[in-house]
């Protein structure tokens, strides 16, 4: 993932959950090499990148996903289907 690109998309999202929502779907989308291993591995190294990006430049996401989550219904998973979305230092997996 390009983080700079990244960046600049983001300074013009009207919702910036969104936009990390489609990046984290970019990562986490099966590339059908069949090495789970080595998928897991690049994935989670490629989201703890974007995390540390996220935290360095616009930690305010973190208010945005917060309050987001108050209001949230509880009883409406958030699920996109064919997709996996896993983030442990945001604690979403």
């Amino acid at each position: 993932m390009n983080l700079n690109s990244f960046a600049t998309e983001l300074l013009g999202q009207v919702d910036p959950i969104d936009l990390l929502f489609q990046a984290l779907n970019q990562i986490w989308t099966c590339d059908g090499s069949g090495d789970l291993d080595a998928f897991y591995g690049q994935q989670e190294r490629e989201t703890n990148h974007l995390e540390e990006f996220i935290r360095d430049t616009y930690f305010e996401l973190y208010e945005t996903l917060l309050e987001r989550a108050r209001s949230q219904d509880r009883g409406n998973p958030v699920c996109i289907p064919g997709s996996l979305h896993r983030c442990p230092g945001w604690s979403l997996h």
